[in-house]
């Protein structure tokens, strides 16, 4: 997949993850923006880096956005077995 590629490339696991449930930055998954929404925030940020149109395209950033909505969420802790085991 093109924007997993492209995800990698621009760094963006080092503040997301690699799955995109956060780090030292937000999380993405699940991505609730819309495709405009994300590629404006994408160039005018207010916590990270921007990237102008000069550094990734709108194309690249809809491969991105394509694949972080592809991520699936993580389960409810009370859906994985060892947290369930662990509350009893």
């Amino acid at each position: 997949m093109r924007g997993k590629e492209l995800y990698v490339k621009y760094t963006c696991y080092a503040c997301h993850g690699f799955d995109g449930h956060g780090g030292a930055g937000a999380r993405l998954v699940p991505m609730k923006m819309l495709l405009p929404v994300f590629t404006a925030y994408i160039r005018s940020p207010r916590q990270m880096p921007a990237y102008r149109a000069k550094v990734i395209s709108d194309a690249q950033l809809g491969d991105i956005w394509a694949y972080i909505k592809s991520i699936p969420e993580s389960p409810a802790p009370q859906k994985i077995p060892l947290l369930k085991e662990l509350s009893q």
